[in-house]
């Protein structure tokens, strides 16, 4: 019985809140007042913008190019920036793959990537590929093997 009581003084309340605040937006005649809920809203637009226009802003860099964080960007801008062809980059990309590299970048910083074994049977088929590509990216090799027979 004692929450009931409670539960009822709570719900009495609260509808009291609710239909205060509600009255603040009624005008004297009984109606909604329609101005303040358009400069209500139109304020609300306008912080919105302003907010919108921060970030954008804030997105730029000091030579005013929009700044991404984006691993699918950055690989194609590599890519592109080391003149690869369309074949190269999806090899590369494979490669990434079975190394499972959350970013495929990462195969133009680290060449142990590139070493025969660990290389899956499908790209060991490619190995001569992958080193031209390994000599493109990071200069010629200096394995033992290679200077030692030479």
């Amino acid at each position: 019985m004692i929450k009931w009581v409670v539960i009822t003084r709570w719900t009495v309340l609260a509808d009291g809140m609710i239909h205060a605040l509600g009255g603040k937006f009624r005008s004297r005649r009984g109606g909604p007042d329609y101005g303040e809920l358009a400069a209500i809203g139109l304020t609300a637009l306008v912080v919105i913008a302003v907010g919108w226009l921060l970030s954008r802003w804030l997105a730029r860099n000091d030579d005013g190019k929009r700044r991404f964080h984006s691993r699918r960007a950055l690989f194609r801008a590599l890519c592109h920036a080391h003149e690869l062809n369309h074949g190269e980059r999806r090899l590369l990309r494979r490669l990434a793959r079975y190394h499972r590299l959350k970013n495929p970048s990462r195969v133009f910083l680290e060449p142990e990537h590139f070493q025969s074994d660990q290389l899956s049977p499908a790209l060991r088929q490619r190995e001569g590929e992958l080193l031209d590509l390994r000599e493109l990216l990071f200069g010629p090799l200096d394995e033992p093997s290679r200077t030692a027979s030479s």
